[in-house]
Parts: C-alpha cells; sequence; structure tokens
C-alpha cells in the first residue's frame, strides 16, 4: 500500500496524495493548490487541508498574485492597451506610458517637459505615426506686458533652438523694466 494520506473527492473514489510528491509539485516546481488540485482531481481546499496536515508552510496569496502579474499573467497582452480615451499606452517598468509621447521623445532623442503636450494632427489619438503626431508647448508669459512676451519668447527660442540663436544676441534684446 503506497504511504500517502487518503482523500475522499467529490465523485467518491479514494486517492492518495503523498508528501514527496505534493512538496515535489507545490514547492519545488512552485505551483500553486489549483494546480496540485488539478493534477491530483481535486478541489484546492484538499490540497490545503493536506499541506497542514504534512506541515508544509503555504504560501500567501500575495506571492500567488506575484507570480502571476505581467507576462506570467494569463491576461497579458504584451503589455500594451488602449484606454477610455482611446489611447494606447504601453507598460515601461512597473508603469504605463502614453505611446505618443515615447514615440516623440525618441524622434527628438530627449525627454518632454513638464509643459509640452504630444497633438494627434487628424484627431485619432490611436494613430501614432509620427507624421501625425505635434509638439505642443503650454507654456505662457503671466501678464499681458509687452516686455514679458519678448522676454518669454526669448526663452522659448533659446530652448528649443539653441544651436541657431547665439546666446549673447538674446541677452542684448531682453527688456528689463
Amino acid at each position: 500500500m503506497p504511504s500517502g494520506v487518503y482523500v475522499r473527492t467529490k465523485s467518491y473514489r479514494k486517492i492518495i496524495i503523498s508528501r514527496k510528491s505534493l512538496e515535489d509539485l507545490y514547492i519545488n516546481k512552485n505551483l500553486n493548490m489549483a494546480e496540485c488540485g488539478q493534477i491530483f482531481n481535486c478541489a484546492k481546499n484538499t490540497i490545503g487541508e493536506r499541506l497542514r496536515s504534512y506541515n508544509i508552510p503555504i504560501r500567501s496569496r500575495s506571492i500567488n498574485a506575484q507570480r502571476r502579474c505581467g507576462e506570467k499573467s494569463g491576461v497579458w497582452k504584451g503589455g500594451k492597451y488602449t484606454d477610455a480615451n482611446g489611447y494606447i499606452n504601453i507598460r515601461i517598468g512597473r508603469k504605463y506610458v502614453k505611446e505618443h509621447r515615447i514615440i516623440v521623445e525618441k524622434h527628438l532623442n530627449r525627454k518632454l517637459t513638464k509643459n509640452e503636450r504630444v497633438h494627434h494632427k487628424n484627431g485619432i489619438r490611436a494613430d501614432n505615426r509620427i507624421e501625425n503626431l505635434e509638439l505642443w508647448n503650454l507654456s505662457h508669459p503671466y501678464g499681458q506686458k509687452v516686455s514679458d512676451k519678448i522676454n518669454w519668447c526669448i526663452s522659448f527660442l533659446t530652448e528649443y533652438v539653441p544651436k541657431i540663436i547665439n546666446k549673447k544676441i538674446l541677452n542684448q534684446f531682453r527688456l528689463h523694466y
């Protein structure tokens, strides 16, 4: 007679679950209780009872959940999804980033600033071709004084066209009223 604990299943037939085979599946192969239950043709609660009777430590649910997140998840779709607003989001590390921002950052070879937005020319938010994207800057000067606007224009040009515009020349035009 094989060593192990007899278990009565739903169909009232007895099966044997040995400590060695349960340890091999649950600990060494890192299967969860439901997967072990499928192998032994019994419920996961039965596997939990056997683990406790053999004094095998039971993993917490959070550890099981960590095993099944990201690419290991059964519902993994490549780390890419379309949100409710129609934007495509891509998983980078542990967070999701809008795909159109990544495309423009790669095109410019730099990160976007907090004042920059990417606009879809044709209005289709899932159309992330570089020719359909344009960079918008949302910064603007406070107040309506001409000197404020001129100073803002100079700082804007030095930020976006630093190689063309000589800073000495721009500093000559900077107005201080």
